[in-house]
C-alpha cells in the first residue's frame, strides 16, 4: 500500500504544532505511537540476540505547566485508530497479567516464511504514572523489566500457586508524571537499574507553545487522515529489519567509540543513577533506528541517515535526563554536578584547574559549600575530578578534570596535549608562593566545546 507521507514523525509533528506541549513532549509521543503500532510483528536479529520495536518512554515535567497530558492526548487519538490494546490505568498487576494472556489481546500473524506466529502486544498509556505502578510497586516493575526484551515465553506464579505462561508478551510504554511524583514511584534504591534502565525519560521544565485560544487554529483533517492511513501501513509490517551496509558501518564506529568511552570512564550521563541505561545505550539506539526507519519507509533496511537520527533523538534526550530525578536521593545533585565539572574542564584547559573559593563565587547563586560537598563525594567516587589541598591557602582546594572528563567535553584532545596542561595555581601554591587570582574577565571566558566557535 502507497503512503501519503514521506515522513511520519515529521507529518505528526506538523499536526500537533498548535499546540502547547514542548516540541520533545510531542516527538518522543509520536515515537511511542509508531512503538506500539509495530508489535511483536517486527524484529532485529544481532548476534545470538532478537531485539523488539517496543520502548518505555516516560514525560517528565512539573504539573499543569509541561502539557503532557495534551501530548499523551493526541497520540490516544492516533493509537485508538489502529485498535491497539490498551489496558486500564488502574488496574493491579495481577489483573494486568490476566488483561495481557487475554484472548482479547492475543493475536496470530504468518510471519514471512509463512508460519504462524502468537503474540501478546499492548501499549500502556499512563498520563499519570502514578496511578499505573502506584507507590513503589516492586513486583510490578520487575514484571516491565522482564517484558522489555519481550521473551517468547514468560512464566510466572499465581495466586493458587499455579504456575502459567504467557506466549510472545510485547510491552510498550508511553507515560507521564510531574518529577515530584517520582519518589513516590521509585525507592532510591530502585533507581538506576531494572525498569528505569530500560526507561527513557523525556524531561522539560515547561511548556511549548502558548496557545490562548485553540479555535485560532484549523485542525488539519487532511494530514490527520493521512497520518491515519500511513499509521495503518506501519501497523500492518511484519519483518526482519536490518542495518545496510553504511548504516553498518555507521554503527560499529559508533558502537566502538561509545564502549571505548565508556571503559576509560566517560559517560553521556554524568550521573551513577544512570550507569545501567548507559550500558543499554546500544539496544536504546537499535529500537529507536527501527522506529524511525518505520516512520521513513516500509522497507526493513535501516540506512544511514535512519541510524544517525536515532542516535541524534537518544543524545537529545540524554541531556536532560538526570533532571528526571531531582527529587530522588542524590541525584538531586545531577544537574549540579554536570555544570560544575564542565566548567572545570574548561578551566582545566585554560589552565589548569580552578581553585574552589573561584568556583563558589563564580556559582554563588547556584550553589552553596554544602552543596558542593555533595557532588565532590561523586567527584571522589567516579575519579572524574582531582582534588588537591592547596598548601598556605587557608584550606583552599584545587580542582583539575581527570583525562576521561575532558576527553568528554574534547574529544579531540589527546593524552599527551592533557599531560602538557599548566596548572601553575597549584603549583605555586605547593611552593609556597601563592599567585594573585585571574582577573574575573579571564576567570569567566570559556573555551568552545566541540567545534563551536569562541565568542571571544
Amino acid at each position: 500500500m502507497h503512503r501519503l507521507l514521506d515522513d511520519w514523525l515529521t507529518g505528526y509533528l506538523e499536526y500537533t504544532e498548535n499546540t502547547e506541549p514542548p516540541l520533545s513532549f510531542r516527538l518522543w509521543s509520536g515515537i511511542g505511537v509508531i512503538s506500539g503500532a509495530l508489535q511483536r510483528r517486527c524484529y532485529f536479529k544481532w548476534g545470538h540476540d532478537t531485539f523488539y520495536p517496543n520502548v518505555y518512554i516516560v514525560l517528565v515535567g512539573p504539573s499543569g505547566t509541561a502539557r503532557k497530558g495534551v501530548a499523551l492526548g493526541s497520540a490516544r487519538n492516533f493509537i485508538r485508530a489502529i485498535n491497539l490494546s490498551i489496558p486500564a490505568n488502574s488496574l493491579s498487576r495481577e489483573r494486568l497479567i490476566q488483561y495481557i494472556g487475554s484472548k482479547d489481546v492475543r493475536r496470530t500473524y504468518l510471519s514471512t516464511d509463512g508460519g504462524p506466529v502468537e503474540h501478546s502486544s499492548v501499549m500502556i498509556l499512563s498520563p499519570e504514572l502514578v496511578v499505573f505502578l502506584k507507590a513503589a510497586d516492586i513486583p510490578l516493575l520487575s514484571d516491565l523489566t522482564d517484558w522489555y526484551d519481550s521473551p517468547d515465553d514468560w512464566k510466572y506464579e499465581t495466586k493458587h500457586h499455579g504456575h502459567d505462561t504467557l506466549s510472545g508478551v510485547c510491552v510498550s510504554m508511553l507515560g507521564a508524571t510531574a518529577p515530584d511524583w517520582l519518589p513516590r514511584i521509585l525507592s532510591q534504591e530502585a533507581i538506576g537499574g531494572g525498569w528505569t534502565s530500560r526507561t527513557v525519560f523525556v524531561v522539560e521544565t515547561k511548556g511549548g507553545k502558548i496557545v490562548a485560544d485553540p479555535d485560532e487554529y484549523t485542525i488539519n483533517s487532511g494530514l490527520e487522515k493521512a497520518l491515519k492511513h500511513d499509521l495503518q501501513i506501519i501497523y500492518n509490517l511484519r519483518g526482519e529489519y536490518k542495518f545496510g551496509s553504511e548504516a553498518r558501518k555507521a554503527y560499529t564506529s559508533w558502537y566502538q567509540r561509545y564502549r571505548e568511552d565508556m571503559d576509560q570512564g566517560i559517560s553521556p550521563i554524568q550521573d551513577p543513577r544512570f550507569v545501567g541505561f548507559c550500558s543499554r545505550r546500544a539496544t536504546h539506539a537499535r529500537k529507536i533506528a527501527m522506529l524511525v526507519t518505520a516512520s521513513r519507509t516500509n522497507s526493513f533496511t535501516i540506512e544511514e541517515q535512519d541510524w544517525r537520527r536515532a542516535v541524534q533523538l537518544l543524545e537529545d534526550v540524554e541531556a536532560r535526563m538526570p533532571q528526571a530525578f531531582l527529587g530522588v536521593g542524590q541525584s538531586k545533585f545531577a544537574e549540579a554536578t554536570e555544570t560544575l565539572s564542565q566548567y572545570i574542564t574548561v578551566c582545566t584547559v585554560q589552565r589548569g584547574g580552578v581553585r574552589r573559593t573561584t568556583l563558589l563565587r563564580r556559582f554563588m547563586t547556584d550553589i552553596d559549600s554544602w552543596t558542593l560537598e555533595q557532588v565532590e563525594k561523586w567527584w571522589a567516587q567516579s575519579k572524574t575530578i582531582e582534588m588537591t589541598l592547596m598548601v598556605n591557602e587557608g584550606g583552599d582546594m584545587f580542582y583539575r578534570a581527570t583525562y576521561p572528563m575532558v576527553k568528554k567535553y574534547y574529544p579531540k584532545m589527546s593524552l599527551k596535549d592533557y599531560e602538557a596542561l599548566s596548572s601553575d595555581d597549584l603549583e605555586e601554591s605547593q611552593a609556597h608562593s601563592p599567585k594573585p587570582e585571574q582577573s574575573q574577565e579571564t576567570s569567566n571566558r570559556v573555551v568552545p566545546l566541540r567545534g563551536e566557535k569562541s565568542s571571544s
